[in-house]
């Protein structure tokens, strides 16, 4: 089935002749052959649609795109709305997910002002397959990987992307045998972007090796995104046996139900309240955070304290956990702690930063802390798991300090090694995930932190300061 008819069945499947269609159109192959289709479709129907354009100002052709489409959509009686991105031209960094959210805010903007019904996109199976790669290379989690859907929800209208069974190769086809104008854009061969690296040199890796191979990973975004709506109806119906907001910022968690899950429902029972807790996103939890939560629930330890990111603290005591968060003054940046995963760097305060890296590769140091003193560093086993914890010191705290296992309060190491009150105060700790203390910044490791002989990789933490 060619893309003409495969469209036709889509728009009628869809009902879009009842619709006020909004098009997002780029000037690019794919969305000047979906504005094509849509006006062969309404020349045999009553169908109203409209062009919406983002001019990015990224490129010199930027404008004579917009007027190339102005033109276009002004001769043949097309509502056509445009707008540029300003902030384009000044930033350098997050570039394409930058101009993504600004496009959809300008989409979603036109829908709830101009009266259309859903927005449709020229997303192709080039495109589905990219973007499941991407993920896959970024790791995560099983909902990250969730590929482009064909529809969705968006802002309370509906996003419709009826190319997605088709690729690139297959549109750019069409538009040859309907001799059709478009433009090329540039800096889709550029490097420097991800998504471009992973279109130039594995995706024509990947259909080398299986011609189907557009194919196949349609299919698999599918399952996935199948399974992830599954796993959700699953959770839905156990959070609120396991789970319940006591306050605003504080989530009971019954042990006893928790325990009663299956180890899988458990993990994406966690999964489910981190996430609406924002964790995932501002504290950028793993996979192996979650599992280190997990562990921690179903110890038969007594009272154990877990810190997490923003403030938020995972309390555990006999029969029942505490996930709560306490407020943090904005203007006190070392009131936070911080998490810190390999090849890493953090910023403590406005003139402290630490680092963790393999001990046996070079390091990479940021601009700003090439003009800073290392003050310390430590060198810790590659066993201990990560994220680990960078936070002030609290009431109690103590450390191992020898091969036998004995501890010793915080407090009474100041006290011994004569550390006066301004230099304590302005010490941190470095944990693992069961909260048990492997350096003293900057005044003593403790004995968790010696390397083993058998260990074949150390990581090495590293505290700057600019005094």
């Amino acid at each position: 089935m060619n893309i003409e008819q495969f469209f036709y069945q889509s728009f009628q499947k869809e009902r879009l002749e009842n619709q006020t269609i909004l098009l997002a159109v780029s000037g690019g192959v794919d969305s000047m052959v979906l504005l094509n289709l849509f006006e062969k479709c309404s020349s045999e129907s009553s169908l109203k649609f409209g062009v919406a354009h983002v001019n990015h100002g990224l490129r010199k052709e930027s404008n004579q795109e917009e007027v190339f489409l102005r033109d276009y959509c002004q001769i043949r009686g097309i509502p056509f709305f445009s707008t540029r991105w300003e902030e384009g031209a000044t930033i350098s960094t997050n570039v394409e997910a930058r101009a993504r959210a600004f496009r959809y805010q300008f989409f979603l903007e036109l829908l709830n002002n101009e009266n259309y019904d859903c927005l449709v996109t020229a997303h192709h199976a080039d495109d589905q397959a990219e973007t499941v790669l991407m993920r896959l290379i970024k790791g995560g989690f099983l909902q990250n990987l969730r590929g482009i859907k064909s529809e969705r929800a968006f802002g309370g209208y509906k996003l419709i992307r009826p190319f997605l069974h088709f690729s690139k190769s297959e549109i750019k086809q069409y538009a040859k045998e309907n001799q059709l104008m478009w433009f090329e854009d540039a800096t889709n061969l550029q490097a420097d972007y991800f998504r471009n690296r992973i279109r130039q040199e594995v995706v024509p890796l990947m259909k080398k090796e299986n011609p189907q191979f557009l194919t196949q990973v349609a299919h698999l975004a599918e399952q996935i995104n199948e399974a992830n709506d599954l796993i959700g109806e699953v959770v839905a119906t156990h959070f609120s046996a396991v789970f319940e907001q006591a306050e605003e910022d504080v989530w009971e968690i019954r042990l006893a139900e928790f325990r009663q899950c299956s180890k899988s429902l458990q993990y994406y029972l966690l999964y489910e309240l981190f996430q609406k807790q924002g964790l995932l996103r501002k504290a950028k939890l793993n996979f192996v955070t979650i599992k280190q939560v997990q562990t921690l629930l179903l110890g038969d330890e007594g009272k154990k304290v877990l810190h997490l990111s923003h403030g938020f603290r995972l309390v555990k005591s006999y029969q029942t956990a505490q996930l709560r968060q306490q407020k943090v003054e904005e203007d006190s940046l070392s009131q936070s702690p911080v998490f810190l995963n390999e090849n890493q760097w953090h910023k403590l305060s406005s003139n402290e930063a630490m680092g963790l890296f393999i001990e046996q590769e070079s390091i990479a140091l940021p601009e700003e802390l090439k003009r800073w003193t290392q003050q310390d560093s430590c060198v810790i086993s590659s066993e201990i798991p990560l994220p680990l914890c960078v936070r002030k010191r609290q009431p109690g705290d103590k450390m191992v300090i020898d091969a036998r296992g004995h501890t010793k309060k915080i407090r009474r190491i100041f006290i011994d090694q004569k550390i006066e009150a301004t230099l304590r105060l302005q010490s941190w700790v470095v944990t693992d995930y069961l909260d048990k203390i492997l350096w003293l910044v900057p005044f003593r490791k403790s004995y968790l932190s010696i390397e083993k002989e058998t260990d074949k990789i150390h990581y090495r933490l590293i505290y700057f300061k600019n005094e």
